[in-house]
């Protein structure tokens, strides 16, 4: 019993080591899902955040090009518009004046058609910078939240696995108890049948009549007589005999 009781008193501490160690490693994990979650945020933000300032920088050297080019071309116009009224002022012919003024017209014609050309060019561009950034974007997204639930898959699993291991333990604990107290109890049973069969066997002996005469016992003792007036001093022999099972003591 006394093994039984300790054990019932070491068990537990036991299980609760085994919880605790279970307990560790799901908050382990959830830290581990947790900072993943956050990195893979960050890195999809980081990755937002280039691709805006890489359009926006496109965007802007787009413009400052398209800026450019109808500067330039409005420069050209006018150095034409001056050069033609140079011509025609000191020329002052009809013929030279009309295909000065078809160049002119031309010439802004072409000018017009180039900034059309680099309009239309720089929308499009921007349009397909604005698509890859969405593009990317939602593959960053669809990205994270693919991680972001394996993890949390992952992180179901090992709950489930740990809270059938604890179980698992808690089981077997109960068992080896429940097995440990059922030996002890048998080997009780067995110690009291065993304790009760000896005190019976001795009982018996001791009860069984002695007819032997090598039961009698010779001591011999002294004995001392004295009265008022004189003293003697006699040799008494004892013998003890069993009658009926009791000893009787005669002296001789």
């Amino acid at each position: 019993m006394l093994v039984v009781a300790v054990m019932m008193m070491t068990m537990p501490s036991r299980l609760l080591q085994y919880k605790l160690c279970g307990l560790v490693a799901v908050v382990v994990v959830v830290v581990i899902v947790v900072v993943l979650s956050v990195v893979v945020v960050v890195i999809a933000v980081v990755i937002v955040v280039v691709i805006e300032v890489v359009s926006v920088v496109v965007v802007v050297v787009v413009i400052v090009v398209v800026v450019g080019i109808i500067v330039v071309v409005v420069i050209v116009v006018v150095v034409v518009v001056v050069v033609v009224v140079v011509v025609v002022v000191v020329v002052e012919e009809v013929v030279v004046v009309v295909v000065l003024a078809v160049l002119v017209v031309l010439i802004v014609v072409v000018l017009i058609v180039v900034v059309v050309i680099v309009v239309v060019a720089v929308v499009v561009v921007v349009v397909v910078v604005v698509v890859v950034v969405v593009v990317v974007v939602v593959v960053v997204v669809a990205v994270a939240v693919v991680v972001v639930v394996v993890v949390e898959v992952v992180v179901v699993i090992v709950v489930v696995v740990v809270i059938a291991v604890i179980v698992e333990v808690v089981v077997i604990a109960v068992v080896v108890v429940i097995v440990v107290v059922v030996v002890v109890e048998i080997v009780v049973v067995v110690l009291a049948v065993v304790v009760v069969v000896v005190v019976v066997v001795v009982v018996v002996i001791l009860h069984q009549p002695m007819t032997s005469k090598k039961m009698f016992a010779r001591v011999p003792a002294k004995v001392s007589i004295s009265n008022a007036f004189n003293s003697t001093r006699c040799v008494y022999r004892i013998k003890l005999a069993p009658i009926n099972g009791k000893f009787t003591i005669a002296v001789t």
